[in-house]
């Protein structure tokens, strides 16, 4: 099973900005230098893959592209998001999650295919986000519970919103995107299903393909 894990950090690196003579070594996984005013951090998923089968980042320009995806038809994601920015993923067919950071922009964004086949949770702080295909993957130990969202769940009634069982973590929702910069950050909806109801021509069309489709499966 494939899966990511980024983190990101608006937060200056500690080391005065004068100190050149030696600076920090670079951790493995790094894509800017640490002495930088930003870090951008791609950490492969704690459920370890095999290598073969975990995102490798692709960078060009000032663009940094993370991705577990499946793409049937749509422009290739680093080029279509050069072009398109945050409406990249409306143009997209296929299974995807995928974050793009851009160094130019201080920006980051993040976005789910419209069934929400691949998952994406992410967590935010003072300086950082950090983002992952699964929950355990952004666990500090000594998480707090959300309570509401426990309620609800046991319930019957869990809301398809954000929450999740964590209080700071949450979840990208199917057909959003995700940006976040230094001044915060936002999800919106990109995606909605089509609101015209299906209209064939006879009515016994309407059998015909109710049967074909069912002899497919």
């Amino acid at each position: 099973m494939s899966g990511l894990a980024v983190s990101i950090e608006w937060a200056a690196a500690r080391r005065p900005p004068d100190d050149r003579r030696h600076p920090p070594p670079r951790r493995r996984g790094d894509l800017l230098p640490r002495g930088g005013r930003r870090r951008v951090r791609i950490r492969p998923p704690r459920c370890d893959p095999p290598r073969a089968e975990r995102p490798q980042p692709r960078k060009e320009g000032d663009l940094v592209l993370v991705a577990d995806a499946r793409i049937d038809s749509g422009p290739d994601l680093l080029e279509g998001f050069a072009r398109s920015g945050p409406g990249l993923p409306s143009a997209l067919a296929g299974d995807f999650a995928f974050v793009v950071w851009d160094s130019k922009r201080r920006s980051l964004t993040a976005a789910r295919d419209p069934f929400g086949t691949r998952t994406l949770f992410y967590r935010a702080g003072p300086g950082r986000i950090r983002l992952a295909s699964e929950i355990d993957q952004l666990l500090d130990g000594g998480d707090a519970v959300e309570g509401e969202t426990i309620r609800e769940f046991l319930s019957g009634s869990l809301s398809d919103g954000p929450r999740t069982f964590y209080r700071d973590i949450f979840r990208i929702l199917p057909g959003h995107v995700l940006e976040a910069g230094e001044s915060g950050l936002r999800q919106t909806r990109y995606w909605n299903p089509p609101a015209a109801p299906l209209r064939l021509r006879h009515e016994k069309d309407y059998a015909d393909d109710s049967g074909a489709s069912s002899g497919s499966r």
